[in-house]
């Protein structure tokens, strides 16, 4: 069994209703682990060691679920940081259009806020402004036009595992 025996599993826990979306990351925890993970499973097809495997996997989803919890956790304080930027728009309803779409994106560019919430370019770009301004996005190109923005804040909370 490789990768796809994860994603089997994954696919199983949602058919029994136990994870209703594909939440966690469970290659992350296999990485990791990796030798233990390849040492299980040579168990499983050398001695048949199924009860090692299981207790292996049932400790990498407890491991991911924590770390998920962890990490929304840390996506719901910012938001409710940001909370003060929307309430103090005079358009909240398109600033918390624009907070969300940062959230789905934290490495973004001006065409693409544009694109998804279908504004002018000026708008866009007056909004990545008010977001620069506050602290939430930063700019990484250096560059006048074409630039890159990223929410540091985000991008870490998705990106660092504990």
């Amino acid at each position: 069994m490789d990768g796809w025996g994860g994603f089997l599993v994954i696919l199983l826990l949602r058919e029994w209703g136990v994870l209703p979306q594909p939440l966690l990351n469970l290659s992350a925890y296999f990485e990791r682990y990796r030798q233990e993970y390849y040492d299980r499973l040579l168990a499983v097809s050398q001695r048949g060691k199924w009860e090692e495997w299981l207790r292996f996997f049932l400790r990498g989803i407890t491991a991911q679920a924590q770390d998920g919890i962890f990490r929304m956790t840390q996506l719901q304080g910012i938001r409710t940081r940001y909370e003060e930027l929307v309430l103090a728009d005079r358009n909240p309803q398109r600033m918390i259009a624009v907070i969300d779409f940062v959230f789905s994106r934290p490495i973004l560019t001006l065409r693409q806020l544009e694109s998804a919430l279908d504004i002018p370019h000026m708008a866009a770009k007056r909004y990545i402004d008010k977001l620069v301004e506050a602290g939430v996005l930063q700019e990484t190109t250096g560059y006048a036009r074409n630039r890159v923005f990223i929410a540091s804040e985000i991008f870490q909370a998705l990106e660092n595992s504990e």
